[in-house]
């Protein structure tokens, strides 16, 4: 596979990710909050998103991974988001930290292997993202707490939505329009 056909697979299905988180943070109102208030909890949705992050980390950790451990990575990505259903609190924001990780340093390195337009705007975008998803991953509840804070202020729900929803557009755009 080309270093192009890899960007397509990875950023299309990343910027829609992106796109849904960003609408979903500008959905949250005092009266629906405690529909959206749970999700950072909801241990299927993690489960899933966990599965969908470490696969695409495979690729990642077996260039820096050790010989004989190589031949476990897709048994253990299979395995550990189970054991994390039944083991972790707050798996879909941890989930969802994770996948800000890795679409970040994805976007961030491709756009510049590939020499893409507006790649300095991706690599701001991506800069920011990666610190959501290493404070998300962190601090998993606080989540949870972005989701309170755009429940109450327009602001926030622009500060947490809209770098979500641009990113997500210009990923989309970029792997779809990658020459």
């Amino acid at each position: 596979m080309t270093a192009q056909l890899l960007y397509r697979i990875w950023m299309i299905p990343g910027g829609i990710f992106l796109l849904i988180s960003g609408i979903f943070f500008l959905l949250p109102t005092k009266e629906n909050l405690k529909r959206f208030e749970s999700l950072p909890r909801n241990r299927y949705f993690g489960l899933f998103a966990g599965w969908f992050g470490l696969i695409w980390c495979i690729p990642h950790a077996q260039a820096v991974a050790p010989q004989f451990l190589i031949p476990f990575m897709w048994p253990i990505a299979l395995i550990a988001p189970i054991a994390a259903f039944f083991c972790l609190d707050y798996m879909t924001a941890r989930a969802f930290g994770g996948l800000l990780i890795i679409i970040s340093y994805e976007a961030l390195h491709q756009s510049f292997a590939l020499a893409l337009p507006l790649a300095g705007v991706i690599a701001v975008l991506s800069w920011i993202l990666g610190a959501c998803g290493i404070w998300i991953s962190g601090i998993p509840c606080s989540f949870r707490d972005a989701i309170r804070l755009a429940s109450e202020k327009k602001l926030w729900k622009n500060v947490f939505g809209l770098p979500l929803l641009l990113t997500g557009i210009l990923l989309i755009i970029s792997g779809v329009f990658l020459v």
